[in-house]
């Protein structure tokens, strides 16, 4: 038959190839030239009939990963990505992911993972949210949470108009079968080569402003005086299409910033302790010189600069708080430094902090501020764009630390509090014993999940929020908030952000009315049970059991090779029952 013709034609061709150095590659060519439109599962018997030819490394690397994912492999992501960057930049991004893999791995085992062993894209886009806010300082737009839910968009989007559609497709194609290590690690380093793109744009047009090309070295006192301009026009030039911005545009920024940006002064200072770091001996400045010392001067701003800003903030609302230690304000005491003429910062109306999620709203008569979402609110945030700096989420770092000790998507509620009594935050000492209507509300949310804790689920955040009242935000449920920056409410309300002054005195006299809590113990007032896991239940799958490093590429391929001939013998006898009938198969 002709099926029998197409087998002995692909082991024909498959014999001519050198033993033991047969690559998937050269085997799924001769099969799909050989092949045409036999019955699949005698395909699939011919594809285990190349894969016994493999050798060991490629059985278990080239084939097993790229035949992954058959419509999109890495090799043509790769490829793409390499005309799309260029021969220089692409052999970057390819070291600095192989670097990546390491610094992702913690992250990568303890994120759910689907049959494949790779993480979907409500894992991926969680990853590299947390990478970039604590390697930088930075929220990518794309990546960060704005009131939904991981799930609801694709870190694909975080690439922005910056990659071609072209790239972005071989991401997504990719990333339906799930990322595994190194394509985390690439994507990564990708968004990385992105930032560097969108810092080399806006200063091409900070370059034009100061009537400088892309070809002129500047001295030192011109690459400041530049690179300052660039963060003037940062912080303030609130668009994310840089080719839309003016000159006018860009020295309006560098004439305001003083008066519109109160750290003006600091940062002029970081600026030039930038240069002195990153080149100290240099003379003159090329516009790639330029480049890497304000990717230097942003990560500066992002970790140092702006988180000194956001820690002072967070110590005044500590000492503001209604209970030590609660993580909570009344409103009232909030508005009083704005009242007395003593501050003006912290003026936001009820509404605005209402859909930024700030406000603890359990008691209907004293609303209260809930520290860490104000503190992480996107009205903190400085730049507009691909990227903003803001202030950092201190909950991602005692999740990473929870996440390297558990090395699991789950674990048991007597091990979380093992670790998590023995963590200490910048306003909870370590080793302390985690009080009982916690471990209670931890053992709850682990009987709705058969004895094991979701460490990346709604009710787990809700948890860490009590146990780290100032650093956790309180993760509201998906879709009840929406928080957004001064600018969009604004021109999307009509309304100025700042509560007028009777709303403010309101607020105020309320607070005196009721009298406040005494010290002690106060149970969780907004907890509830509703759960939210980062995979939707439909498609969270259990972490597959990990093979040890014993379990080689000599061993598969000896058990797939033992295999051949039974399914083959299988297969050619399915193959011979059918029978075609017209423009249908029938059994015979």
């Amino acid at each position: 038959s002709s099926d029998l013709s197409n087998h002995a034609s692909f082991a024909t061709t498959l014999a001519a190839l050198p033993a033991g150095t047969t690559s998937p590659t050269a085997v799924r060519a001769v099969h799909k030239k050989v092949t045409g439109e036999m019955p699949s599962v005698l395909k699939f018997a011919f594809c285990v009939v190349g894969l016994s030819m493999c050798s060991p490394a490629a059985c278990t690397k080239e084939f097993l990963i790229k035949d992954a994912s058959p419509s999109s492999s890495r090799q043509d992501l790769l490829l793409h990505l390499q005309q799309e960057l260029g021969r220089q930049s692409f052999e970057t991004v390819q070291d600095r992911a192989a670097h990546l893999e390491e610094v992702l791995r913690s992250s990568f085992r303890a994120l759910p993972q689907n049959s494949r062993g790779g993480i979907e894209a409500p894992s991926v886009r969680l990853a590299l949210h947390r990478f970039f806010q604590q390697t930088y300082g930075l929220q990518i737009k794309g990546l960060v949470l704005r009131g939904g839910a991981w799930h609801q968009n694709s870190p694909v989007e975080a690439l922005g108009s910056l990659a071609s559609p072209g790239l972005k497709e071989l991401f997504e194609e990719h990333l339906r079968h799930g990322f595994e290590l190194p394509d985390l690690a690439l994507m990564a380093a990708s968004l990385e080569q992105m930032l560097r793109a969108e810092a080399a744009a806006r200063l091409r047009t900070v370059l034009a402003a100061f009537s400088h090309t892309e070809a002129d070295s500047v001295d030192r006192e011109s690459a400041i005086q530049l690179m300052q301009a660039y963060m003037a026009f940062y912080i303030l030039v609130d668009e994310d299409d840089v080719s839309m911005v003016t000159i006018r545009k860009v020295l309006e920024s560098v004439s305001q910033i003083e008066e519109l940006y109160p750290h003006w002064k600091g940062l002029q200072e970081s600026i030039s302790n930038v240069v002195d770091e990153v080149l100290p001996a240099a003379q003159t400045f090329d516009f790639s010189n330029l480049v890497d010392m304000l990717f230097s001067a942003i990560t500066k701003l992002g970790l140092v600069d702006n988180q000194q800003w956001c820690q002072d903030v967070k110590a005044e609302l500590a000492e503001m708080e209604e209970v030590s230690g609660t993580g909570r304000v009344r409103l009232g005491d909030f508005y009083a430094p704005v009242l007395s003429g003593a501050k003006f910062e912290f003026s936001e109306n009820v509404d605005y902090l209402r859909k930024l999620g700030a406000l603890d709203e359990s008691n209907s008569v004293v609303q209260k501020l809930i520290i860490p979402n104000y503190l992480t609110a996107p009205s903190n945030c400085v730049g507009a764009g691909y990227s903003a700096v803001c202030c950092l989420d201190e909950c991602e770092a005692l999740l990473s630390e929870l996440e390297e000790q558990v090395q699991a998507p789950e674990t048991s509620p007597d091990r979380i509090l093992r670790v998590v009594a023995a963590l200490p935050s910048p306003s909870v000492p370590g080793n302390r014993t985690i009080p009982h209507h916690l471990q209670r509300k931890l053992r709850d949310v682990a009987r709705q999940h058969n004895g094991q804790v979701p460490i990346h689920g709604r009710l787990f955040k809700q948890w860490m929020h009590f146990a780290y009242p100032r650093e956790c935000p309180f993760p509201h449920l998906s879709g009840t908030t929406s928080p957004v920056g001064v600018g969009p409410y604004e021109a999307e309300t009509g309304m100025s952000v700042m509560a007028e002054t009777e709303e403010m005195q309101q607020h105020f006299q309320a607070s005196r009315r009721v009298q406040k809590h005494s010290r002690g113990k106060q149970g969780p007032s907004m907890w509830t049970l509703e759960e939210e896991l980062l995979i939707p239940e439909g498609l969270y799958q259990s972490q597959p059991q990990r093979r040890e490093d014993g379990f080689t590429g000599i061993t598969l391929c000896g058990a797939v090779a033992s295999a051949t001939v039974t399914l083959v013998n299988f297969a050619l006898h399915v193959s011979g029952a059918m029978r075609p009938v017209g423009d249908k198969v029938h059994a015979v």
